[in-house]
Protein backbone atom coordinates (compact mmCIF):
# COMPACT_ATOMS: atom_id res chain seq x y z
CA UNK A 1 0.00 0.00 0.00
CA UNK A 2 2.84 2.42 0.84
CA UNK A 3 4.45 1.77 -2.53
CA UNK A 4 1.20 2.56 -4.34
CA UNK A 5 0.79 5.82 -2.39
CA UNK A 6 4.38 6.72 -3.17
CA UNK A 7 3.86 6.08 -6.88
CA UNK A 8 0.68 8.19 -6.90
CA UNK A 9 2.50 11.11 -5.26
CA UNK A 10 5.43 10.87 -7.66
CA UNK A 11 3.12 10.67 -10.69
CA UNK A 12 1.78 14.11 -9.75
CA UNK A 13 5.29 15.56 -9.50
CA UNK A 14 6.94 14.01 -12.55
CA UNK A 15 5.96 14.68 -16.16
CA UNK A 16 3.55 12.02 -17.46
CA UNK A 17 6.05 10.72 -20.01
CA UNK A 18 8.85 10.30 -17.48
CA UNK A 19 6.57 8.58 -14.97
CA UNK A 20 5.38 6.12 -17.60
CA UNK A 21 8.92 5.21 -18.62
CA UNK A 22 10.10 4.41 -15.08
CA UNK A 23 10.31 0.76 -14.11
CA UNK A 24 10.20 -0.74 -10.63
CA UNK A 25 13.86 -1.76 -10.88
CA UNK A 26 14.99 1.81 -11.48
CA UNK A 27 13.21 3.14 -8.39
CA UNK A 28 15.50 1.06 -6.17
CA UNK A 29 18.61 2.77 -7.52
CA UNK A 30 19.50 6.40 -6.75
CA UNK A 31 19.81 8.31 -10.00
CA UNK A 32 21.45 11.71 -9.80
CA UNK A 33 19.27 13.08 -12.62
CA UNK A 34 15.96 12.24 -10.94
CA UNK A 35 14.14 15.01 -9.05
CA UNK A 36 14.14 15.08 -5.26
CA UNK A 37 10.87 13.78 -3.87
CA UNK A 38 9.50 16.21 -1.26
CA UNK A 39 8.48 13.85 1.51
CA UNK A 40 9.84 12.19 4.62
CA UNK A 41 12.19 9.26 3.98
CA UNK A 42 10.61 7.30 6.84
CA UNK A 43 6.86 7.82 6.70
CA UNK A 44 6.18 9.58 3.35
CA UNK A 45 4.46 12.60 4.92
CA UNK A 46 5.34 16.00 3.46
CA UNK A 47 8.91 16.93 4.39
CA UNK A 48 9.46 19.86 6.74
CA UNK A 49 13.17 19.47 7.54
CA UNK A 50 16.41 18.56 5.78
CA UNK A 51 19.28 17.05 7.74
CA UNK A 52 22.54 18.20 6.22
CA UNK A 53 24.43 15.36 7.91
CA UNK A 54 22.01 12.54 7.03
CA UNK A 55 21.29 14.13 3.62
CA UNK A 56 17.62 13.17 4.04
CA UNK A 57 14.24 14.87 4.34
CA UNK A 58 12.01 14.38 7.40
CA UNK A 59 8.57 15.38 8.68
CA UNK A 60 8.50 16.99 12.13
CA UNK A 61 7.74 13.76 13.99
CA UNK A 62 10.38 11.63 12.26
CA UNK A 63 12.96 14.39 12.62
CA UNK A 64 12.52 14.25 16.39
CA UNK A 65 12.56 10.44 16.37
CA UNK A 66 15.77 10.21 14.36
CA UNK A 67 17.76 13.05 15.87
CA UNK A 68 16.77 13.04 19.52
CA UNK A 69 15.71 9.48 20.27
CA UNK A 70 18.50 7.89 18.23
CA UNK A 71 21.11 10.24 19.70
CA UNK A 72 22.06 12.22 16.58
CA UNK A 73 21.67 15.57 18.36
CA UNK A 74 24.79 17.06 16.73
CA UNK A 75 23.30 16.88 13.22
CA UNK A 76 22.57 20.15 11.39
CA UNK A 77 18.86 20.35 10.52
CA UNK A 78 17.34 23.13 8.43
CA UNK A 79 13.80 23.91 7.33
CA UNK A 80 12.94 22.30 3.98
CA UNK A 81 11.34 24.40 1.26
CA UNK A 82 10.24 22.65 -1.90
CA UNK A 83 11.75 24.19 -5.04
Amino acid sequence: MDEVALEEKSANLLPKQAAASQSLESTDEKDSSSPELPWCVLCNKDAQYRCLDCDDLYCAECNIEVHKTWGDTDHRVIEYKQK
